[in-house]
């Protein structure tokens, strides 16, 4: 075939495959482009379908996926107003509507929600605020001690951690194991001396008083008043 046919009947071809019209002028190549125009609309049609199904499955996986989605928020937002139920009432187990009831356990799911709540509560002590207690804590040594002796306890571990740079998990703990003993080394002792400025709220409504925290910190090392163990850095 010359040169010039075969590139009127590749011409051809191509339109045919993009839809666009075909005007041949050449008899022979006219005859051979009617031999092969079936084949091209049948490779055609295949590739059009093909590309259907492909359609149909993308579309079909991403309704599921959607589907999926809907779901895992349906069970979030289910888990939040839980949570925040159980919260309100204390760990019970709590029932929206017959479709929407969930049991909650007091050491279930509830558990974040009550840390949390329990972490709101806390307060910080002292001049520099690195004692950290609920106000249960802080009744129940209060208590046990007295306020003015716990606002001393507070005093002399709030300032151990300022200089020493140290911090504690259960400050409770920690003024139970020493610094209650602190405060009574220092009294004993005569390293404390009265303070004049006294503020107005139960958090700080104690004397202040002046440490010697080196004989403090000799006396910790010297495990003459062992220190709180679980401690963070």
């Amino acid at each position: 075939m010359p040169t010039e046919q075969a590139g009127e009947l590749i011409q051809a071809i191509c339109k045919k495959r993009i839809g666009e019209s075909v005007e041949i002028t050449d008899p022979s190549v006219a005859g051979m482009f009617a031999m092969i125009a079936p084949q091209l609309d049948e490779d055609s049609k295949k590739y059009q379908e093909k590309c259907d199904r492909i359609k149909a499955a993308r579309e079909k996986t991403e309704l599921k996926n959607s589907e999926s989605e809907l779901k895992n928020d349906e069970s979030a937002l289910k888990r939040e107003k839980s949570e925040l139920k159980n919260d309100e009432s204390g760990g019970v187990s709590v029932s929206d509507s017959v479709s929407d009831s969930v049991s909650v356990h007091p050491t279930g799911v509830n558990k974040r929600a009550r840390e949390a709540k329990q972490e709101k509560q806390r307060h910080k002590f002292g001049q520099y605020g690195h004692v950290i207690l609920s106000d249960d804590e802080f009744n129940t040594l209060a208590a046990e001690h007295g306020e003015p002796q716990t606002n001393e306890a507070i005093r002399a571990v709030d300032e151990y951690c300022e200089q020493s740079g140290k911090r504690y998990k259960n400050y409770a703990l920690v003024l139970k194991k020493w610094g209650f003993k602190a405060v009574e080394e220092k009294a004993r002792s005569g390293t404390t001396k009265q303070g004049i400025k006294q503020q107005g709220n139960k958090f700080n409504n104690f004397q202040h008083r002046d440490y010697d925290f080196d004989v403090l910190e000799r006396r910790i090392l010297n495990s003459q008043i062992p220190p709180e163990p679980k401690e963070t850095g």
